[in-house]
């Protein structure tokens, strides 16, 4: 089980940190926020960390950090699509008064 643990968090952490600094470029609160869930997950980033601080993360703590920052991050790419959508609604109206 340990290994499936370890496979997953490479995946998915590997996975996280791509997708943050994609999107970090468009969005950049929400891709710090990715970011941050990739830097949770890898291996390697919270053995570098563990040696830097002297203290573990204990697994529930992480998992609920990945879960508010996933959160964070649906609202803030939702808060984003939504004033787009406003804009594009306001070009159309606009368009069409002068028409």
């Amino acid at each position: 089980m340990k290994y499936i643990y370890l496979i997953l968090n490479w995946l998915f952490g590997a996975s996280f940190l791509l997708l943050g600094l994609v999107m970090l470029f468009s969005s950049p609160i929400a891709g710090l926020s990715l970011f941050g869930c990739g830097a949770l997950l890898m291996p390697p980033i919270r053995s570098f960390a563990f040696q830097k601080t002297n203290k573990q993360i204990p697994s529930k703590v992480r998992t609920i950090l990945i879960s508010v920052l996933l959160i964070g991050f649906v609202i803030v790419v939702n808060h984003e699509q939504n004033e787009e959508r406003q804009i594009a609604a306001e070009k159309r109206a606009e368009e069409q008064a002068t028409q």
